[in-house]
């Protein structure tokens, strides 16, 4: 199925055989389809009756299991779920991986310098699609906004409210008390991505990154972990939810395997197959810059 014989031909008969005189608000629980082209031109003929909502909240993790229980279709028989057989492959031995501390001061400041490189581009994707989402119109939510990231030059005095991205106040100490309550160390490269910017969306292509708000972060991340999905399928066997994907999975770290530098793979989790695993990306890095890369190609189509 394409964005072309659904979203669009359910919109082109809706508008054929009603008359839009209220406002609506047009929803998706797939980021991508809100940047697509074609997707925003088809609603721009009626821009001032219809708004793009943002996507499913992060809370609501159950928002389509009922009616795709329902319809009897789990994702696995449509073929949309791709064998878990696969695993992530093995770290390396110890004696494999290179001692920073044995480099020559030249190789030192070589490695160090590209710590630096790969910290400052995933920042950059960060910062590109929150700017998306506001250059979109589509950063709103309902409900409140917390006051340090509330817009305060559009009118908020309505259900949805506007919110903009901030630089994140994150601290060290706050992130070694989360590794406590969780229970297991978080990679290197998630903690800076925490520390980057606050959001109430994130979504890169299929994935859609836990509610990252100012004051609240902590307890939506550890609403995630623990009181989304049964926390005995997921925190429990050592996986670590901290996005959604599409509507129907999450992305979780898996610590089951021992990296340097607590660089987990992720793996994708279906709600539908409670108890497998697929492996997806093979660290945190790896799939930001995937994921941008998936995100403009879909942009594209």
């Amino acid at each position: 199925m394409t964005i072309e014989n659904t979203i669009v031909e359910a919109w082109h008969a809706l508008v054929e055989n009603s008359t839009i005189n209220k406002k609506l608000s047009f929803h998706s629980d797939k980021g991508s389809q809100h940047v697509r082209t074609i997707c925003r031109n088809t609603l721009k003929s009626h821009w001032k009756q219809v708004k793009q909502s943002c996507m499913s909240r992060k809370s609501d993790f159950w928002d389509d299991a009922v009616a795709e229980k329902f319809k009897k279709k789990p994702k696995n028989r449509m073929g949309m779920h791709k064998s878990s057989v696969t695993e992530a492959p093995a770290p390396m031995a110890a004696e494999q991986l290179p001692d920073a501390l044995t480099y020559p001061p030249k190789a030192k400041a070589l490695l160090l310098e590209t710590v630096a490189s790969v910290m400052k581009k995933m920042e950059e994707i960060v910062n590109k699609y929150l700017n998306e989402i506001v250059s979109l119109e589509i950063n709103s939510t309902p409900g409140e906004v917390e006051l340090e990231m509330l817009d305060k030059n559009v009118d908020n005095n309505k259900e949805w409210k506007n919110w903009l991205p901030i630089p994140s106040t994150v601290t060290d100490s706050e992130l070694s008390e989360l590794e406590e309550e969780i229970g297991h160390k978080l990679p290197d490269s998630y903690k800076k991505f925490l520390k980057t910017k606050h959001f109430y969306e994130l979504y890169i292509a299929e994935c859609s990154f836990c509610s990252h708000p100012i004051n609240t972060w902590r307890a939506k991340l550890m609403e995630m972990i623990f009181d989304g999905y049964p926390s005995e399928d997921l925190i429990e066997t050592g996986r670590i939810p901290f996005a959604s994907w599409s509507d129907w999975g999450l992305l979780c770290f898996d610590t089951k395997a021992e990296y340097d530098n607590n660089d987990y793979p992720i793996v994708l989790w279906d709600h539908e197959v409670f108890d497998e695993f697929e492996f997806r990306y093979s660290n945190f890095e790896s799939m930001l810059k995937e994921l941008a890369i998936e995100h403009e190609e879909q942009k594209d189509e």
